[in-house]
């Protein structure tokens, strides 16, 4: 995660990354897998409050 702040935003990017056990050049699996689960995890983004709230309980949990 990395966050970059100035005068009137906040900028928050964040990075999925996934282990692939598949041999290399076979890993559609592997994409459909992570974009599945993008498309779950977005919906948390719709809102701030949302996404810090979920932020602090991956921190505490992790």
């Amino acid at each position: 995660m990395a966050i970059e702040e100035t005068d009137d935003t906040v900028t928050v990017l964040l990075w999925h990354l996934k282990y692939s056990q598949a041999v290399m050049g076979r890993r559609a699996d592997d994409l459909y897998l992570v974009c599945g689960q993008a498309q779950k995890g977005v919906k948390g983004t719709w809102s701030l409050k949302n996404l810090i709230n979920h932020l602090t309980v991956r921190k505490i949990t992790s």
